[in-house]
């Protein structure tokens, strides 16, 4: 609880008890008439309400506490997949045939394999197929490194997906929340022109904070989030804003309109990872709240939620809850999975905790969506607050004969504790806000994107068992101080540096790279989005035809090598783990990022 709320509680029971606790105190004392009343009927009415409020405040903490219990378990299966799915995946296995299709081609007559050939043809053509394995083999690491980090984005998007869905905040135009979801589809891309009804589900909110579009209006992003006062030079994602906006309106050409005509392109701000509705004077000064209290009486349902406020005065989003965003990036999730175990990149072992990670987030977003859409009943609050009002309004008859003036301070007290545990209630009943009372979605969501940091810093492949050979390991201690390489009697295993990565550089010496090329091709430049080389030559080529090493004879040296992603997740580990500790003031400053979209 904040000072605002004690502050809050204490009006609470100064405007009412207080004053009648007065008047039947000043009637008592300056008249003859006695204002008192059998303490046998007070008593029996505090035990009942004592434990109505009970329940009341047991029930509401209940349902925090199972918000937050949840919200653990996202965090520990988000963990738990993000390592399965980073140390576990590996390369594609390539299809070998059965030896029983082998035979039965052989006793088909089919032609075997020519054995004609003599040694300087066989050498030659193995030399030929070494050079284009090694040209592709570090193609095919960064592409699955790649492939590996984008899908551990969506576990940690499926968390910020869900703290803004419960908050009422919909679309994806959130700067925590676009960046990871942005390579998903769009639309069904074998429309020749896809309208509305092909766009997919992620993508079908309009443009936020923009009341001069229609809210039926889709709004369908074309470009990567840039900086909003970049220059027409400054490169983003490895272009120019001059050239994203350029291919952004190419891509618009490609989307039909209502009137088959090209859809509108609007550049939008990003909103920031924490967006409450505007704050208004009962939220500076707590004291009035009551009044505001009494005009929702008679305000309806729809000015509430325009006002992004509930009857008890509580910042939320009007809309509800909507959890189509994360409901999609689990799909995805379990795609990624099953393409992985028909590709043989992982084995069965692991399938089953993956799947079970799985199905574990999609139970705690059902979950989560059962208590933020169940509030408890309006009739039982209602009768619960008139039975507290009651009990508050004849406890003063009863304590006057024995306390006099007295009677007010001791009124009070027992107003600001029963009010206190009634407030409390209505306040954490609903734990998915802003407020203090509230859980902190904001932390939870920082706490789980740095521990998937940490996650992708630790190398996906290393030595096992050379590691262990170093002259720092004394694995017999305090018994025996000798270290690893001294009771070998031999030398530790050998490094050298490597475009490769962490394991290779404890491999053959012939990836090892000269001085001039490890300081200047292999390009470690940490800046977001910026690139120190310039475009391939074969930009133009398909992704298909540029990630299937099966069909490119000569294998482009990839712009970012292993050990330089490696380097660059490491730093994304740093800079998540520093998020962390951000204040709460810094999330909802404005983002600086834009994005141009469609409007459909």
């Amino acid at each position: 609880m904040g000072l605002a709320d004690v502050v809050r509680y204490f009006t609470h029971a100064f405007t009412a008890t207080v004053i009648e606790c007065a008047l039947v105190s000043l009637v008592s004392e300056l008249t003859d008439v006695k204002l008192q009343m059998n303490s046998v009927t007070i008593s029996v009415l505090a035990t009942v309400t004592s434990l109505v409020v009970s329940f009341q405040a047991n029930n509401s903490y209940a349902r925090w506490w199972e918000g937050r219990n949840l919200w653990s378990a996202i965090s520990t299966n988000s963990r738990q997949m993000a390592m399965l799915l980073w140390i576990g995946a590996g390369p594609p296995k390539p299809p070998t045939d059965k030896p029983a299709d082998k035979d039965k081609k052989g006793a088909q007559g089919q032609p075997g394999p020519d054995t004609s050939q003599d040694a300087s043809g066989a050498e030659g053509q193995m030399a030929g197929t070494d050079a284009k394995d090694e040209g592709s083999e570090e193609h095919d690491a960064v592409a699955l490194l790649i492939g590996k980090k984008s899908y551990i984005n969506l576990v940690h998007a499926f968390a910020v997906a869900t703290k803004h869905a419960l908050r009422g905040e919909h679309g994806p135009f959130y700067a925590d929340l676009y960046p990871l979801i942005a390579f998903l589809p769009r639309y069904n891309p074998s429309v020749a022109r896809p309208g509305r009804a092909d766009v997919l589900g992620p993508w079908r909110s309009g443009v936020p904070s923009d009341s001069s579009v229609d809210c039926d209006v889709l709004a369908v992003p074309l470009t990567p989030a840039f900086k909003l006062n970049s220059t027409c030079d400054e490169k983003t994602a490895g272009e120019s804003t001059f050239d994203m906006l350029a291919r952004a309106k190419d891509a618009a050409t490609r989307l039909g309109g209502e009137d088959g005509k090209a859809p509108e392109i609007r550049i939008i701000e990003l909103l920031p990872p924490r967006h409450p509705p505007p704050a208004k004077i009962y939220d500076w000064f707590p004291f009035i709240r009551q009044l505001e209290r009494f005009t929702n009486l008679f305000k309806s349902d729809e000015r509430l939620q325009a006002s992004g406020r509930d009857k008890s005065g509580k910042r939320r989003r009007s809309g509800g809850v909507r959890l189509a965003i994360p409901q999609e990036i689990l799909h995805y999730l379990g795609l990624y999975i099953n393409t992985l175990l028909a590709s043989g990149a992982i084995n069965s072992s692991i399938t089953g905790p993956l799947l079970t990670n799985l199905l574990n987030l999609s139970s705690a977003l059902s979950d989560l969506e059962k208590v933020a859409t169940t509030p408890l009943p309006s009739a039982y609050r209602a009768h619960l607050r008139l039975t507290v009002w009651c009990y508050l309004f004849f406890l003063p008859f009863q304590l006057y004969e024995y306390l006099a003036w007295l009677t007010i301070p001791a009124t009070a007290v027992a107003a600001v504790t029963y009010l206190g545990f009634l407030e409390i209630g209505g306040q954490i009943e609903m734990p998915f806000g802003y407020d203090e009372t509230d859980l902190d979605l904001d932390s939870y969501v920082l706490r789980i994107g740095a521990q998937l940091g940490a996650v992708t810093a630790f190398p996906t492949k290393q030595p096992t068992s050379l590691m262990p050979l170093s002259p720092l390991n004394q694995p017999f201690v305090p018994t025996l101080s000798m270290s690893a390489t001294d009771m070998l009697g031999a030398e530790p295993p050998p490094t050298s540096p490597t475009r490769k990565g962490f394991a290779a550089a404890y491999e053959s010496p012939a990836t090892t790279l000269s001085s001039d090329e490890d300081s200047s091709s292999d390009g470690l430049a940490l800046s977001h989005g910026t690139y120190d080389s310039e475009r391939p030559q074969n930009a133009s080529a398909t992704l298909t035809e540029t990630c299937n090493s099966a069909t490119r004879p000569d294998s482009p040296r990839p712009r970012r090598s292993v050990r330089a992603l490696e380097t660059t997740l490491l730093a994304n580990a740093r800079e998540a783990y520093e998020m962390q500790y951000f204040q709460l003031a810094d999330l909802e400053k404005p983002t600086g990022l834009g994005v141009a979209v469609a409007l459909l």
